[in-house]
């Protein structure tokens, strides 16, 4: 090994985040192809490397709290190395004893390790591999946003622990294949557009070589992972439409799940979607589709490009043509400048679409983005109460008065999780 590298490790990564785990899992079968082995403990590591995520506020603090961890319990001569979004978005952040790579130096861990495979030989992960997760928060900090004697602390609360207590992201097990890095979005919250760059997608014959090998592998449980998957194909005349096409083309049994399908893109290929899904014959089983708020006046200040009754109407016509297909949603709140009435629209969207699944987040201000500097920003406690209202729809939708449950048959919502329960 160079540079005084022993031959333990430890990769650590946001695993919630299907991008990263993937390049994570890359880096760890890196490390093992140039002969380390895998560590238990940060004590036993000779060299530990932290994937570091800027997304959200609440990721960098897991980031640093992974970072002061292991400076805390490593070896004096164990080397702690720090790359990832963090690196790009927040990197006043990193200020301590430890190397830092940015995303594309990461091939100098060739050098740092003296490696014999180096790293642009190593393909790329198709599967989440044994990374370890970003350090947590207390669990009762996490849960501050719905303290109060409401149902959703109370699920909120078993949701936790299952997460802690079996670490493991809603597809892990599938085969996860990379249609690209970049978007073609300018999002006035988002800062992983300064990492990943604008669109670059795989070219189809790639991704469609990376899925018969799934396949041959005996894989049957498939996703489609990109920064919007929606966007694929805008930079090389082709569309996500016509990829799908030919994934649905080839033969055998699988299952498909599509992540990060932004709604601008459902809406301007809505009919040949709509047929495709039908068509598909359950094999498209799970589609995530980001709407963020149900106001039309929020949206346009997020730089959403998309009118909420489009979309509306696009995701209702996909839910009765496909009924098998389990459709998510993220919602965003606390935008700076949403009000009560907008947060209402965001709140009758969800009573409209009963049968979307959706996860909420707060918004939280990230460094160099547009929203970072507008003035009229909504107060945390607002925020909180926001998504905590949210957060108690979903928990009543989950768990149903017993008398409506008793006379009523199972959702569908609740019948489709059954390939992929949520975490």
């Amino acid at each position: 090994m160079g540079s005084g590298v022993g031959r333990r490790f430890l990769v650590f990564v946001q695993r919630a985040c299907p991008r990263r785990r993937l390049e994570a899992a890359r880096l760890h079968r890196y490390f093992e192809m140039n002969g380390l082995e895998p560590a238990t403990t940060i004590r036993d590591a000779d060299l530990v490397l932290i994937h570091a995520c800027g997304g959200f506020q609440s990721t960098e603090d897991r980031s640093l709290r992974t970072i002061r961890r292991a400076l805390r319990e490593k070896r004096a001569a164990a080397r702690l190395i720090v790359t990832g979004c963090l690196t790009k978005i927040h990197r006043e952040a990193l200020d301590g004893d430890y190397t830092i790579l940015l995303p594309e130096e990461i091939e100098a861990l060739d050098g740092l390790i003296g490696a014999q495979v180096r790293l642009a030989e190593i393909p790329e992960a198709h599967t989440a591999g044994p990374v370890c997760d970003l350090e947590r928060e207390p669990i009762l900090r996490s849960l501050r946003h719905v303290r109060g004697p409401t149902p959703a602390f109370a699920v909120a609360l078993l949701r936790e622990f299952r997460r802690r207590l079996f670490p493991h992201p809603r597809h892990d097990g599938s085969y996860s294949i990379s249609v690209g890095r970049g978007c073609l979005g300018e999002c006035a919250y988002c800062a992983i557009r300064f990492v990943d760059g604008r669109l670059r997608s795989k070219p189809p014959e790639a991704v469609i070589t990376e899925f018969r090998e799934g396949l041959a592998l005996g894989y049957r449980d498939f996703v489609l992972v990109g920064q919007d998957t929606g966007a694929y194909g805008q930079d090389r005349g082709t569309n996500a439409v016509d990829l799908l096409e030919e994934i649905l083309s080839i033969g055998g049994e699988f299952r498909l799940a599509i992540k990060d399908f932004n709604p601008q893109w459902l809406v301007r290929f809505r009919e040949p979607l709509l047929c495709l899904f039908e068509r598909a014959e359950g094999r498209i089983v799970d589609c995530q589709i980001p709407i963020q708020s149900g106001s039309d006046r929020v949206l346009q200040r997020m730089a959403r490009p998309y009118r909420i009754s489009e979309v509306k109407a696009a995701i209702e016509k996909l839910q009765a043509r496909a009924p098998e297909v389990t459709l998510r949603t993220h919602i965003l709140v606390g935008f700076p400048g949403e009000s009560e009435d907008d947060f209402r629209e965001s709140r009758r969207l969800l009573d409209d679409l009963p049968f979307l699944v959706y996860l909420v987040n707060t918004y939280e201000d990230r460094p160099r983005t547009p929203a970072s500097r507008f003035e009229d920003k909504v107060p945390d406690r607002v925020k909180f109460r926001r998504r905590r209202e949210l957060e108690d729809l979903s928990a009543r939708r989950d768990h149903p008065p017993p008398a409506a449950s008793a006379t009523s048959p199972p959702s569908r919502r609740a019948t489709r999780r059954g390939l992929h329960p949520t975490p």
